[in-house]
């Protein structure tokens, strides 16, 4: 059944392990931002980020790690170039793992 949850979700929700790279990522991440499955999962996830929103981004996963559920904002690079305003709740799942969902709020400048 969570398996089923996880793919219906019209939010991109993920799975990243310890080593900063998305373990599994659900077809929303397809329609939003553009990237197969094997495009994000290929790189580290903060690769995608916005140079401008590294230092915070990293800052809400340290938190996250020590403190448990966060939510926070960023902006994620899309296959066509630009950038989307993204809002994220992530939690620390198991044995190193992070799972998390994002809400895409539009475009962004970059």
């Amino acid at each position: 059944m969570i398996e089923l949850l996880f793919e219906l979700s019209l939010d991109m929700v993920c799975v990243a392990g310890a080593d900063g790279r998305f373990l599994k990522v659900n077809g929303a991440w397809t329609a939003c931002l553009g990237f197969t499955a094997q495009e994000l999962t290929a790189v580290p996830w903060l690769e995608f980020v916005h140079p401008d929103d590294r230092s915070k981004t990293v800052a809400a996963a340290q938190r996250m790690a020590s403190g448990g559920l966060i939510g926070f904002e960023n902006r994620y690079r899309s296959k066509a170039g630009g950038y989307r305003y993204l809002s994220w709740r992530s939690s620390p799942w198991s044995a190193g793992r992070t799972l998390a969902v994002a809400r895409d709020l539009g475009p962004a400048p970059t």
